[in-house]
């Protein structure tokens, strides 16, 4: 909920939990607040999350932004706890807000693969990097889920256009990676999952999912909510963090909000 009208975007991040998660959800409270640091004082939001590689602990990967609210003013931040009900502690960075007119850092996706965590995040209304034009899609690798490396921008089939990171996952040895874009369609792409084990996005060769990329055609979602962002989790998988934002086409956005199993 948000915290008062001169903050539109602290809107501090709770945790919900389900013994199947196809139902009967049980809320926790709160579990993470904007803080008084330069850094996220107009709030936090766009939660995702994920399991350590030891099972030992979660992380818990946000949005924050500096005041005023809508200076474009957003970094990455991470919170750890032993347990998904807290209590968090907040750790350093994933990265900073850029400065004006180098983009908004915003959505972040993470997975992990080959012995290390990657995470996909959204670049939005940068015009000052001739590798991300207005929108892009950025990868980053960590050994320990807190110390980050930028690795750079993907690079973005023409038609249909990557936009904004919902989602990643593994199937197999496939990369699947669910960005919105033009009119908020959800469009799937791939790439070959080894390609993580390098360190350069340039060579991440995504490719539009087939035979149809677009997802909105397959949810049978409500005609109000074609549109919708959605995010898929490996039916297999252990550790997978996801995301998923209600609203879409109707220009109202509810709710974001990350789901994930979690083994003892």
């Amino acid at each position: 909920g948000k915290e008062g009208s001169e903050r539109p975007h602290a809107m501090p991040l709770g945790v919900f939990s389900s013994d199947g998660g196809y139902g009967g959800w049980m809320y926790h409270g709160l579990v993470v607040r904007h803080n008084s640091s330069r850094n996220d004082t107009a709030g936090v939001a766009s939660p995702t999350a994920i399991v350590s590689r030891d099972n030992a602990s979660v992380l818990l990967y946000f949005a924050s932004e500096i005041l005023p609210p809508g200076s474009g003013q957003r970094g990455l931040g991470v919170a750890q706890a032993s347990h998904p009900l807290g209590p968090f502690e907040r750790k350093a960075l994933v990265a900073s807000p850029p400065s004006k007119g180098d983009g908004v850092l915003d959505d972040p996706q993470v997975v992990f693969y080959a012995g290390r965590y990657h995470l996909f995040h959204s670049r939005k209304q940068s015009w000052e990097r001739e590798e991300c034009r207005n929108h892009c899609v950025e990868w980053r690798t960590s050994e320990d889920g807190l110390t980050w490396e930028r690795r750079g921008a993907l690079v973005s089939p023409a038609d249909p256009p990557m936009d904004e990171s919902l989602s990643v996952h593994i199937e197999g040895d496939r990369l699947v990676l669910i960005t919105d874009g033009t009119d908020f369609i959800n469009v799937a792409f791939v790439a070959d999952a080894n390609a993580l084990r390098q360190d350069n996005a340039s060579l991440l060769a995504f490719s539009p999912a087939s035979p149809e990329p677009v997802i909105d055609k397959y949810t049978e979602f409500p005609e109000g909510h074609y549109g919708a962002g959605i995010a898929l989790m490996g039916a297999n998988r252990d550790r997978i963090g996801i995301s998923l934002i209600l609203g879409g086409a109707l220009g109202n956005k509810n709710m974001t909000f990350g789901v994930y199993r979690f083994q003892r």
